[in-house]
């Protein structure tokens, strides 16, 4: 997450190549940094022009295949099937701390927080 926090001031200053070179680093080390994507490419589409997004995004693609090209050039399928698998199923655990409120409460109860926030 350090390096997230790294490319999120890179880009604040302005540096969007250099942000989006060490948010793909982080990407390759943490998967939960592409869930930032989507805002960010938002982001980036009103501040760049289509050609500097193109070419941010190409820069961080291309540090995905170098650093991944070890692993493309010995096993491949191995490497692009389960490198990126977006399609495995994430198990939800509530907090320990919560055990003791049934979970209709406690999920109408964290709505209840979301919509309160969203209107104020």
């Amino acid at each position: 997450m350090t390096l997230l926090h790294a490319a999120m001031g890179s880009i604040l200053f302005g540096w969007w190549h250099l942000g989006l070179i060490i948010f793909s680093v982080a990407l390759s080390i943490k998967m939960n940094v592409l869930l930032y994507a989507p805002s960010l490419f938002i982001l980036m589409l009103k501040a760049m022009s289509i050609s500097g997004v193109i070419s941010a995004l190409a820069s961080a693609a291309l540090v995905q295949i170098v650093l991944g090209l070890p692993f493309l050039l010995s096993f491949p399928v191995e490497y692009i099937s389960r490198a990126f698998n977006l399609g495995r199923v994430f198990i939800h655990f509530w907090s320990v701390n919560f055990k003791f409120v049934p979970e209709p409460k406690c999920c109408l109860g964290s709505q209840t927080r979301c919509c309160i926030w969203t209107c104020c």
